[in-house]
């Protein structure tokens, strides 16, 4: 279950617990993205209670990611991906990025809340997710 975009406190369900990595079954992955370094009332560094999965290499460590291991991206027309294009790390209850750097364009260099790309920004990571998990389902129950 994907919960994108929203503070989800670690014990919110009884049932679901979330995510750890890859392999995690009967379980949620959410984030909240945010430019590094940001911060403000509604956000914190240090705060663990919130569940926060680093969709790129689908973790919750507070490691950064490479470029290299980040999947397409896509923006409003859905027409093309764009690959490598930022850095990712869990950082408190936020998933902090570099600016996304897009061949040609200028996008997000004010911001740093990008909580209206959170999909958009992790779509080929989300997808390559979303495949893996049925593969494990179909070979789970042939």
């Amino acid at each position: 279950m994907y919960l994108i975009g929203m503070p989800v406190k670690k014990k919110e369900f009884k049932q679901v617990k979330p995510c750890l990595n890859d392999s995690s079954t009967n379980c949620f992955y959410s984030w909240r993205t945010f430019r590094r370094g940001y911060s403000n009332e509604y956000t914190d560094e240090k705060e663990t209670s919130i569940s926060v999965t680093n969709p790129v290499n689908i973790s919750v460590k507070n490691e950064w990611t490479k470029k290299s291991e980040k999947r397409d991206a896509i923006l409003w027309k859905y027409n093309i991906a764009y690959k490598n294009i930022l850095e990712s790390r869990i950082m408190g209850d936020m998933l902090w990025i570099t600016r996304p750097k897009f061949k040609g364009g200028i996008i997000g260099v004010f911001m740093k809340n990008y909580h209206a790309g959170d999909f958009n920004l992790f779509y080929g990571d989300i997808r390559v997710n979303i495949r893996e998990r049925l593969k494990m389902l179909v070979e789970i129950n042939p």
